[in-house]
């Protein structure tokens, strides 16, 4: 009848055999009923109603065990006309897959499938696999207290660690012609990042990793920078903030002890502040971020 049917959801799972193979296993989170009520149909265990309320099995006969356990060939009464049986054996669902998750993160979208709560983007881009996926979430564990710095949603956090690798991998292009680095923090930009793994190579990973090293330092170091320090506007922790700070350590971690980088953490939240009226990921706030890295010496 070409009624809709909603996709069934699958867990993919990595595997190894016994003989060394890869594979995957996978498993259903959403759809249990329809894939066993399906097999069951096409097995010939169970019937269709027909427009007259007649059972309709697709094939003359199945198989059942009696009450020792053997297997027989029992017959149906009535089967679907050949044609009708031939088209619906050429139907498919569609599946989504989602990959290696959590058995919390299963339950989680179980839930939102129950409910009819659609994933964020945030979340959708964390199901992603690749390498600069499997290497930001190796930040969210390591790094938590700067991700949490500015929120504690699930898989947020991740999207704020992609988007500090991409303005920084913004910030090491070539400067041509006193070029200004662009924002490079939405969705497009990060997703652009993803389908460039061979710019995840060794020196790139370890400068991330001192970035963020030092990023958690400081905030063990001194907490209150990173606090409400009685601002009269954005009070919190922005998340462009922690792009601003991971900049900030990118170009001058090297060159400046952590005392000297947390006044010039501190004064940069209340120079941004004064800037503008408030703090989002936009190109106006970027620029704004980028007049005071680039002038650091001058304003301190």
């Amino acid at each position: 009848e070409n009624f809709y049917i909603p996709p069934i959801i699958f867990n993919l799972k990595p595997i190894v055999r016994a003989d060394g193979t890869p594979v995957f296993k996978r498993v259903c989170v959403d759809g249990k009923q329809r894939l066993s009520s399906v097999h069951a149909f096409m097995k010939g265990d169970i019937p269709v109603l027909d427009k007259r309320g007649r059972k309709c099995f697709i094939r003359f006969y199945c198989y059942k065990k009696d009450a020792n356990g053997r297997e027989f060939r029992q017959k149906s009464r009535l089967v679907l006309p050949p044609e009708s049986a031939r088209r619906f054996s050429k139907k498919t669902f569609l599946c989504q897959e989602y990959n290696n998750l959590t058995h919390e993160q299963e339950e989680d979208l179980f839930g939102r499938v129950q409910k009819g709560v659609q994933l964020t983007p945030a979340e959708k881009l964390r199901a992603t696999t690749g390498s600069w996926q499997k290497f930001a979430k190796l930040f969210e564990q390591d790094f938590s207290t700067v991700v949490n710095l500015s929120t504690t949603a699930r898989s947020l956090g991740f999207r704020h660690i992609l988007a500090c690798f991409s303005q920084i991998m913004e910030l090491q292009k070539p400067a041509k012609d006193n070029r200004v680095p662009t924002i490079k923090t939405n969705a497009m930009d990060t997703e652009r990042l993803l389908k460039k793994p061979e710019l995840l190579d060794m020196p790139t990973r370890s400068h991330l990793s001192r970035v963020f090293s030092t990023f958690k330092t400081l905030i063990q170091k001194d907490p209150k920078v990173f606090e409400n320090n009685n601002y009269r506007k954005a009070k919190n922790f922005a998340p462009v903030e922690i792009v601003a700070v991971a900049c900030l350590i990118s170009m001058y971690g090297d060159t400046r002890d952590h005392d000297t980088l947390l006044g010039d953490i501190a004064y940069m939240r209340t120079f941004l502040r004064a800037e503008l009226p408030d703090l989002r990921m936009y190109t106006t706030t970027w620029n704004s971020i980028w007049k005071y890295l680039d002038n650091l010496e001058s304003y301190r």
